[in-house]
């Protein structure tokens, strides 16, 4: 080699180490070659740096909406879900969910993004609508149990205050052993509406741990003011003159009966009044008169040890017996008992009475007497007596009911 190539050569290879050590500093790019042969090389050169264009941040508004140009996206948020999502921006959940390929009760991430179906006003703020498949009706009960909303009231005498409040959706974690029927009258919802929210089978089967959507919504809260009621008239009353005030003494007026005495009354008789009617005051009916005058010796027992069909009186030996009402004599006879001869008289109503202890009949069977007609007298004994039975029937009753 020659001494004038030397200084080249040097020269050249110092340009190649400032080229590598310019590629090491930058971004690395590809080498280009352009000679005979790669050994020895014309022209060495290096291409240029890509230059990476910085797209602006996009950052989503107060409802997560983003804008990426020829379509929309939706962020959720900490403890979101894809039906809350749906609300925001005012689209059918199922909708969203389809259109994502997910189903309603697809369980979000904070930071996940869903793709917004297509429409014409582009999701702008205050353009939704309200989601189809949604009625304050299906929502009612949980919104209630969710919060009390704070009631805006008027002024005195306005007819009503009214506002709306949103809450959060609710969400149930199924527990071992529960329904979704359970659940429905945990929350106070029809069943069916809380098997269409959560998009479940006809069979409303449930898994243990599964998250359940209580139905949600926004209530419009109104509250009656009592209006201011009008006065009434008052009407004040002049006192009379006359009037006695509270606290003040009357003068006191004599009664007119007063002025004079009243006159000694000497038209008054005293009238001595008639005898009583005793007989007014017995216990029985009275349509019977005793068969003797005499004392009760054994009253009526119909059962027990002392039983006695009917009454005995004492009455002395050979006393008249008299017949207790009119009737009809049906037997005369003479008694296997204690009763001697016995006779037995049919009266009305089904009634028949029957005297014992008697003799001196004077009465035959088919003979009709009267009250108070004699029918025999009383039978000689240690002890007269005779004795008064009463019948309806062939069933003997108490003699003094009649009496």
């Amino acid at each position: 080699m020659s001494s004038r190539l030397i200084p080249l050569s040097i020269a050249f290879g110092g340009s190649i180490m400032l080229s590598a050590c310019a590629t090491q500093i930058d971004s690395p790019a590809p080498i280009v070659f352009r000679g005979s042969t790669p050994d020895q090389p014309a022209i060495v050169a290096a291409a240029p740096s890509p230059v990476t264009a910085t797209a602006p941040i996009q950052t989503a508004d107060s409802r997560g909406v983003i804008d990426r140009g020829s379509y929309q996206v939706i962020v959720a948020g900490e403890n979101d879900s894809l039906i809350a999502m749906a609300a925001r921006v005012g689209v059918s959940s199922s909708d969203l969910a389809n259109y994502n390929g997910l189903p309603v009760t697809q369980t979000t991430t904070a930071g996940q993004e869903l793709v917004l179906p297509p429409r014409a006003d582009r999701y702008a703020v205050g353009s939704q609508t309200t989601p189809a498949g949604w009625s304050p009706d299906i929502a009612a009960a949980a919104i209630d149990r969710a919060a009390l909303p704070t009631i805006e009231t008027g002024a005195i005498g306005a007819a009503a205050a009214t506002q709306t409040t949103t809450t959060a959706p609710l969400v149930h974690t199924v527990a071992p052993g529960e329904t979704l029927f359970s659940i429905a009258r945990l929350y106070d919802v029809p069943v069916t509406s809380l098997a269409d929210w959560n998009s479940l089978g006809a069979d409303f089967a449930l898994n243990t741990g599964q998250r359940i959507e209580i139905p949600f919504g926004s209530v419009t809260t109104t509250q009656t003011s009592i209006p201011t009621l009008p006065q009434a008239p008052v009407t004040v009353v002049t006192p009379d003159a006359q009037a006695v005030l509270p606290g003040a003494a009357a003068a006191l007026t004599p009664p007119p009966s007063s002025a004079q005495p009243l006159p000694t009354d000497t038209s008054l008789v005293v009238e001595t009044p008639a005898s009583p009617n005793l007989g007014q005051f017995r216990s029985g009916s009275g349509i019977f008169i005793p068969p003797v005058d005499g004392p009760v010796l054994r009253p009526y027992a119909p059962n027990g040890a002392d039983r006695n069909e009917g009454i005995d009186f004492g009455a002395a030996a050979g006393a008249p017996v008299h017949a207790a009402a009119d009737g009809e004599v049906v037997l005369v006879s003479r008694s296997v008992g204690d009763l001697d001869t016995i006779v037995m008289v049919r009266h009305e109503n089904n009634l028949v009475t029957v005297y014992g202890r008697i003799t001196g009949v004077n009465v035959a069977r088919g003979d009709s007497i009267t009250q108070g007609q004699q029918l025999g007298v009383v039978a000689e004994r240690s002890e007269p007596s005779v004795q008064f039975q009463v019948r309806r029937g062939m069933q003997h009753t108490n003699p003094a009911e009649y009496l």
